[in-house]
């Protein structure tokens, strides 16, 4: 991985969670927005007051392609895979409702910010998948996955 700086990935999941947690504001805490760490969110969410959460993976990392062509450029564009979590309490309209509205949250994202404050050239969101519903210690919860590619700028 010549010229591949992780240090670089860490600093914008940094940044990307800071953003998150501006953007979710009233739906997520600083400890339910995490980065690589499920156990601490479940363990979190398993608590009284914590109904969503959002948990942040890494997913790798290439070289940008133009033209059929790996790009020869000094960038490097990082894949980070995300969920967020709803921990199913009460009402199902209600659920489908704050689906709905986190939907249109991720879907807009970065529309007002797409280096997050300067920290990389360009962040996006490509993928919103469907909502799937799993039992974590017998507590429903729907997952909805998401896939985020953010650009580096090479630092050699």
């Amino acid at each position: 991985m010549s010229g591949v700086n992780i240090d670089a990935y860490k600093e914008i999941e940094e940044a990307l969670i800071a953003h998150l947690l501006d953007k979710f504001d009233g739906y997520v805490t600083s400890e339910s927005v995490v980065g690589g760490e499920l156990d601490k969110l479940l363990h979190e969410m398993m608590g009284e007051g914590t109904r969503y959460g959002i948990l942040l993976e890494f997913g790798g990392g290439e070289r940008p392609e133009r033209g059929g062509e790996t790009f020869k450029g000094r960038i490097w564009e990082w894949s980070i895979v995300g969920v967020v979590m709803i921990k199913y309490v009460g009402d199902l309209k209600n659920i489908e409702s704050n689906l709905r509205t986190i939907v249109g949250i991720l879907r807009t994202l970065f529309d007002q910010d797409h280096t997050l404050g300067g920290v990389t050239p360009k962040i996006d969101i490509i993928r919103i998948a469907s909502t799937e519903i799993m039992n974590v210690n017998d507590t429903p919860m729907y997952w909805l996955p998401f896939e985020i590619t953010a650009r580096d700028k090479l630092r050699l």
